[in-house]
């Protein structure tokens, strides 16, 4: 009798390489949905506009604001990669 082997979607999606899309659009997603989570203060002030090869933009409605991010880029990314339990954020690159 052949053994069964159970696996779960969540773990095909996570490991399948035919999933690699899908795993791309979740994690976009994520990143999006959870910035506010992470920087709950910026909230009104900033907006994630794109996330795309560990590249985020973002774009900020205040220049001296948009200055201070700039100053303090390595820290808000490993704020999030922290958060993220990975490297997803390699740059963060700001506009107006």
């Amino acid at each position: 009798m052949a053994k069964k082997i159970v696996i779960s979607v969540g773990e095909v999606i996570k490991n399948d390489p035919a999933f690699s899309r899908v795993r791309e659009v979740f994690e976009k997603e994520e990143v999006y949905e959870e910035f506010f989570l992470i920087f709950p203060e910026l909230a009104g002030h900033v907006l994630p506009e794109k996330y795309e090869n560990g590249i985020l933009k973002i774009k900020v409605d205040n220049p001296s604001l948009k200055n201070d991010l700039k100053f303090n880029e390595e820290l808000l990314i490993n704020k999030m990669n922290t958060h993220f339990k990975c490297e997803r954020i390699k740059q963060i690159k700001f506009s107006r």
